[in-house]
């Protein structure tokens, strides 16, 4: 049994680019999505997102003040930093490419 070697797989890709190049390019469309996409980002920017990652960060700073660690002060508060951070930058790239 022959097995797919890279040299192949590169050939087979190459004559798909050359004969379906519509296949290459995503679609810019999507607004059968945006209104799930709206509702799921002002979720997560509004007031019920930066309460969670508000509580996350206090919880964090709770949780290593009472068991004299630092490094449990780690994993709340960057989960707190992502998720008042993360949708911002995620939304903002995905506009700039479209």
């Amino acid at each position: 049994m022959k097995t797919f070697t890279r040299e192949s797989f590169i050939v087979v890709m190459t004559i798909m680019t050359v004969f379906f190049p519509d296949l290459l390019f995503a679609g810019t469309g999507g607004e059968e999505l945006q209104d799930l996409v709206t509702k799921t980002e002002g979720m997560i920017t509004g007031n019920g997102g930066k309460l969670v990652a508000l509580a996350g960060f206090v919880i964090g700073v709770v949780w290593s003040a009472v068991s004299q660690s630092l490094t449990k002060l780690v994993v709340p508060s960057v989960l707190g930093m992502v998720l008042g951070i993360g949708p911002t930058v995620v939304t903002g790239g995905i506009s700039a490419l479209i």
